[in-house]
């Protein structure tokens, strides 16, 4: 009886492989492009390739229909997100993540419960958020969204979404560096990831203030701030009248089950240097945990 089984199970297999060699090199270069581009997160490109095999002769259809609706179901699932008061903010496809390509600007947490407003300059450990600009007007706050303490910004992000802890960032960077890397150097992704306005001008060429043409490779547009002081409230200067204008971009990082804030809790982006920075790499600052910065979520 077992060894019955064994053949029947052989047989099997023999089929499908036999099944599947007798499909024709359109057909099976096509699917192995797709999927090649599939587990890179290239969604878009996979759907062509699985579109493609689909209408080869001697191939599966129903199969490589399969695939592309996979694809189709990545592509859609970021195509927009809407917080807690109804706010809509672009998204960005990189790699396998799906990020807003916008700061947030809602202003009370994921089940509605109002933040309190922190004045320009004031500090705060609570839950809190402020305005980037000095009179709180809208234009600023729709293009740089609103600025929260690190206690805030743990539960501002809606359903489906969440702050982005150490191992979201290394992926997003990771990403990155296989494919907008510049200087010979992996790291040097500050400036596919930062905005191409609003930075202060850099000498150093894979900065991201220099050329800034050259910026946002990646779509996710890091907005920079003047940092009043480097405490409390960032500021957008947006005459660009202080010599601080354009300099920083920060955001926060989540680290799962803890409940407090640390210093080493936020990624900087900075315009004279080349990779995202941590708060070790930055001079002569004190306590951040008290800061308010922008956040940017990723989806579950």
């Amino acid at each position: 009886m077992k060894k019955l089984i064994t053949f029947i199970v052989i047989m099997a297999l023999t089929f499908v492989l036999v099944a599947q060699s007798d499909y024709s090199p359109c057909y099976t270069n096509n699917m192995s492009k797709g999927n090649a581009a599939f587990s890179q997160g290239k969604y878009s490109e996979a759907r062509t390739y699985y579109a493609t095999a689909k209408q080869c002769a001697g191939g599966n259809p129903s199969e490589a229909q399969k695939k592309i609706s996979e694809c189709e179901r990545k592509l859609n699932l970021c195509k927009s997100m809407k917080d807690i008061e109804g706010n809509v903010y672009k998204t960005i496809q990189i790699g396998t993540q799906c990020w807003m390509a916008e700061n947030m600007r809602a202003t009370r947490n994921n089940i509605g419960v109002p933040f309190r407003f922190l004045q320009g300059g004031q500090v705060g450990a609570d839950c809190a958020f402020c305005a980037p600009g000095y009179d709180n007007d809208t234009v600023s706050i729709r293009e740089y969204g609103y600025q929260y303490t690190c206690m805030a910004a743990k539960v501002v992000c809606p359903k489906g979404w969440h702050l982005p802890n150490g191992k979201d960032w290394k992926i997003l960077f990771d990403y990155c560096g296989t494919r907008w890397s510049i200087g010979g150097d992996n790291g040097n992704v500050a400036k596919a990831l930062c905005s191409s306005n609003g930075w202060k001008e850099s000498g150093f060429q894979y900065a991201v203030g220099y050329d800034v043409t050259l910026n946002n490779a990646s779509g996710f547009n890091a907005m920079p701030f003047q940092i009043d002081d480097i405490i409390g409230c960032p500021i957008v200067d947006i005459d660009n009248k202080s010599e601080k204008s354009g300099q920083i971009a920060l955001f926060w990082s989540d680290t799962p089950g803890q409940k407090e804030c640390f210093n080493g809790d936020f990624w900087c982006f900075y315009y004279d240097y080349p990779q995202p920075m941590q708060p070790d790499q930055i001079p002569n600052l004190e306590d951040f945990c008290t800061w308010a910065m922008p956040v940017r979520c990723v989806r579950d």
